[in-house]
């Protein structure tokens, strides 16, 4: 679902020309790279957040190096990248020289076909603008009391739980370590609670959640362990709407949200054809010619 607000704008090639309305796409949230490792971990991934994470910032790195290496890089689906070069000219071609002349190297994102143009399968949600957002908050925030609390509704079914309306935006801090000693690597993350207002009106609320893991790996053997958020209560995600005439409190449920713990022992067998997994070098005495 993709959020629009509707905006007034011109056209600058013709000033005189009266506004249009035009569609303004609104982000939900912004997706960290933790968040997203553990998005792609969640559908149906082999590999857990954590080695997810540590691929995608590899291959960030890796394309800037080719890039700067003067490569164009095909990422399949995603696109190709490839650079170019913005600054001044000169009147004549002796003349110019890169160092001075070159102002910013930009990079291009040639998006692949899943990537042209998404709106055959995309569906649209009106929401207010940024502005009238930020006006909600201010406002909802103007409510609290004392105590920090949203005031009861005065009209619904019931009350919202908890403070339901509140307006803050506390975003989730996340720590990750990883640590690798001979045949062993450990593995450890945690995420922080975190309040965000969606749509200017629901209060949505998460709980601390933690990762653990431990591999060992030697020879056809592999043995991993992990746990997953293990004795914590409230692994959910909360979401309440308090509002005049009506109010609602929704308790969600997510694997990466979810306490277990998990033990793997893998062997691996070997077939085809035995072959050196390192270079064979042999040392052999021999006469020196200048010596003879």
């Amino acid at each position: 679902m993709i959020n629009y607000s509707i905006a007034m704008m011109g056209n600058p090639a013709k000033k005189q020309d009266p506004k249009k309305a035009y569609g303004v796409a609104q982000y939900t949230e912004k997706m960290t790279l933790a968040k997203f490792s553990e998005h792609i971990s969640s559908h149906g991934s082999t590999y857990d957040a954590e080695d997810v994470e540590a691929i995608l910032g590899k291959a960030v790195k890796c394309l800037r190096e080719m890039l700067l290496a003067g490569k164009k890089v095909e990422l399949g689906k995603l696109g190709d990248f490839y650079v170019t070069l913005h600054g001044k000219g000169t009147e004549l071609a002796k003349d110019y020289n890169p160092v001075t002349c070159v102002e910013k190297v930009n990079v291009v994102w040639d998006p692949g076909k899943l990537f042209e143009n998404l709106k055959e399968d995309a569906a649209f949600n009106f929401v207010a603008s940024r502005n009238e957002q930020e006006e909600a908050k201010r406002k909802a925030k103007a409510q609290k009391d004392d105590n920090g609390n949203t005031p009861p509704a005065s009209g619904g079914d019931s009350p919202a739980q908890g403070g339901g309306g509140s307006s803050s935006s506390d975003a989730s801090q996340t720590a990750m370590i990883n640590y690798y000693v001979r045949d062993f690597s450990f593995g450890a993350s945690i995420a922080s609670p975190a309040r965000d207002l969606i749509d200017s009106q629901i209060s949505r609320k998460t709980f601390w959640r933690y990762h653990l893991s431990a591999m060992w790996n030697h020879g056809n053997w592999a043995i991993e362990a992990n746990a997953n958020n293990l004795f914590m209560m409230k692994n959910n995600i909360v979401d309440e709407l308090s509002a005049s005439y009506y109010s609602f409190k929704q308790i969600d449920q997510s694997r990466s949200y979810n306490q277990y713990a998990n033990l793997k022992i893998v062997y691996s067998f070997d077939y085809g054809k035995k072959t050196s997994k390192s270079p064979d070098y042999k040392h052999q005495n021999s006469e020196s010619a200048i010596l003879k």
